[in-house]
């Protein structure tokens, strides 16, 4: 199985051939996330199912990724610099380059 995700809320899973496309906003993405999370009434949850756990962690770095990159963006653009021109992944290298350059001034 492959699976592909983009930070648009679309995620491309493919099987055997076939494709299924889920396109989430982030607040739907959160509350998925937050009932899969809850325990069942036998005490149980969502995580006890191998499938179901690599689902709902692949759903949790989705949400890292959106809500990481929509920070860098607004303190960039809050920053004076422009954005729009740049897409989520040219956002996220950028975000980890400072981060990386901020973290060896520190040493």
């Amino acid at each position: 199985m492959e699976e592909n995700g983009y930070a648009d809320g679309t995620a491309v899973v493919e099987r055997e051939g076939q494709v299924v496309v889920l396109e989430l906003s982030v607040a739907e993405a959160h509350a998925l996330r937050n009932w899969l999370l809850q325990p069942l009434s036998d005490g149980s949850t969502a995580l006890d199912d191998p499938p179901v756990k690599a689902s709902v962690a692949k759903l949790g770095a989705e949400l890292d990724f959106v809500e990481a990159v929509s920070a860098v963006r607004t303190e960039l653009e809050d920053s004076g610099l422009p954005t729009h021109g740049l897409s989520d992944t040219e956002i996220a290298e950028l975000g980890r380059r400072i981060s990386q350059t901020s973290a060896q001034r520190l040493r």
